[in-house]
């Protein structure tokens, strides 16, 4: 079952990145990623997806920093997003009002799919 409804995952971890893929590829054909937070501002100055995956430690921009971004335009406000880290305690309230749902490294990623999926639909 696939939808047209887009997952945009900023990860800098390449293994990371093709597990990514393979859990959503039934969820949906449009799945975007990249390696940075400069190449995911990049990205999303053009286009608006329905859920996000931003790792929160990235080289050039942490996923957070990319949140506050994003989250400064309209165009945004109903874009669910996931934090991923591996770093628990970084998880702060300015975070959590950012963020829809973060999740700690390593992933779990049946439940990542489960968690996503439950997102998409909202969307």
């Amino acid at each position: 079952m696939t939808s047209d409804k887009q997952i945009f995952i900023a990860e800098d971890n390449t293994d990371m990145q093709e597990i990514y893929r393979t859990i959503f590829v039934d969820l949906t054909d449009s799945i975007h990623l990249v390696k940075d937070g400069i190449e995911a501002i990049k990205y999303l100055s053009a286009n608006t997806p329905n859920l996000m995956i931003l790792d929160i430690n990235m080289p050039g921009m942490s996923g957070l920093e990319v949140l506050r971004h994003i989250k400064q335009e309209d165009r945004f406000s109903d874009v669910k997003t996931i934090i991923v880290t591996s770093n628990a305690p970084a998880m702060n309230s300015e975070i959590s009002s950012l963020a829809d749902l973060f999740v700690t490294k390593p992933v779990d990623v049946f439940h990542l799919k489960i968690l996503a999926e439950r997102l998409l639909s909202q969307a």
